[in-house]
Protein backbone atom coordinates (compact mmCIF):
# COMPACT_ATOMS: atom_id res chain seq x y z
CA UNK A 1 0.00 0.00 0.00
CA UNK A 2 2.71 2.02 0.22
CA UNK A 3 3.53 2.61 -3.47
CA UNK A 4 -0.19 3.48 -3.89
CA UNK A 5 -0.17 6.48 -2.87
CA UNK A 6 3.70 7.38 -4.42
CA UNK A 7 2.23 6.33 -7.41
CA UNK A 8 -1.46 8.55 -6.95
CA UNK A 9 1.25 11.33 -6.32
CA UNK A 10 3.26 10.72 -9.27
CA UNK A 11 0.19 10.44 -11.19
CA UNK A 12 -1.35 13.82 -10.47
CA UNK A 13 2.20 15.53 -10.62
CA UNK A 14 2.53 14.46 -13.87
CA UNK A 15 -1.27 15.44 -14.82
CA UNK A 16 -0.41 18.97 -13.02
CA UNK A 17 2.15 19.21 -15.36
CA UNK A 18 0.48 18.34 -18.36
CA UNK A 19 -2.26 20.63 -17.69
CA UNK A 20 0.26 23.60 -16.98
CA UNK A 21 1.81 22.73 -20.91
CA UNK A 22 -1.65 22.38 -22.33
CA UNK A 23 -2.79 25.72 -20.81
CA UNK A 24 0.63 27.11 -22.43
CA UNK A 25 0.21 26.01 -26.06
CA UNK A 26 -3.52 27.52 -25.61
CA UNK A 27 -1.81 30.24 -24.69
CA UNK A 28 0.65 30.19 -27.22
CA UNK A 29 -2.62 28.91 -29.93
CA UNK A 30 -4.62 32.07 -28.37
CA UNK A 31 -1.64 34.44 -29.17
CA UNK A 32 -1.10 32.92 -32.97
CA UNK A 33 -5.00 33.51 -33.98
CA UNK A 34 -4.56 37.63 -32.63
CA UNK A 35 -1.33 37.60 -34.93
CA UNK A 36 -2.83 36.10 -37.68
CA UNK A 37 -6.32 38.00 -37.55
CA UNK A 38 -3.97 41.27 -37.23
CA UNK A 39 -1.55 40.50 -40.26
CA UNK A 40 -3.66 41.89 -42.80
CA UNK A 41 -3.78 45.16 -41.24
CA UNK A 42 -0.52 45.49 -40.35
CA UNK A 43 0.59 44.44 -43.96
CA UNK A 44 -2.16 47.20 -45.57
CA UNK A 45 -0.23 49.85 -43.46
CA UNK A 46 3.15 48.57 -44.55
CA UNK A 47 1.60 48.84 -47.93
CA UNK A 48 0.40 52.23 -47.27
CA UNK A 49 3.78 53.77 -45.76
CA UNK A 50 5.86 52.20 -49.06
CA UNK A 51 3.30 53.78 -51.32
CA UNK A 52 3.95 57.36 -49.48
CA UNK A 53 7.61 56.89 -49.29
CA UNK A 54 7.96 56.14 -52.91
CA UNK A 55 5.10 59.00 -53.96
CA UNK A 56 7.95 61.50 -51.61
CA UNK A 57 10.85 59.92 -53.72
CA UNK A 58 9.11 60.94 -56.92
CA UNK A 59 8.33 64.20 -55.34
CA UNK A 60 11.66 65.06 -54.58
CA UNK A 61 13.07 63.55 -57.93
CA UNK A 62 10.63 65.80 -60.05
CA UNK A 63 12.20 68.75 -57.71
CA UNK A 64 15.70 68.23 -58.67
CA UNK A 65 14.70 67.58 -62.36
CA UNK A 66 12.88 70.89 -62.27
CA UNK A 67 15.72 72.24 -60.56
CA UNK A 68 18.28 70.53 -62.95
CA UNK A 69 16.60 72.20 -66.22
CA UNK A 70 16.46 76.12 -64.42
CA UNK A 71 20.83 75.53 -64.34
CA UNK A 72 20.90 73.88 -67.59
CA UNK A 73 19.00 77.42 -69.08
CA UNK A 74 21.50 79.63 -66.79
CA UNK A 75 24.38 78.09 -68.30
CA UNK A 76 23.19 78.23 -71.66
CA UNK A 77 22.11 82.10 -70.98
CA UNK A 78 25.60 82.72 -69.63
CA UNK A 79 27.00 81.11 -72.56
CA UNK A 80 24.98 82.84 -74.96
CA UNK A 81 25.69 85.68 -73.23
CA UNK A 82 29.32 85.45 -73.15
CA UNK A 83 29.11 84.57 -77.02
CA UNK A 84 27.19 88.10 -77.20
CA UNK A 85 30.14 90.09 -75.54
CA UNK A 86 32.56 88.79 -77.74
CA UNK A 87 30.63 89.65 -80.98
CA UNK A 88 29.96 93.11 -80.09
CA UNK A 89 33.22 94.12 -78.34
Amino acid sequence: MTQQPSQNKQILAKLDEIVRDVGDVKEQISSMKKQIEMQPIIDQGQHKAQDERIMQNERRIKQLEDNQRWIIIAVFGAVINAIMQLILY
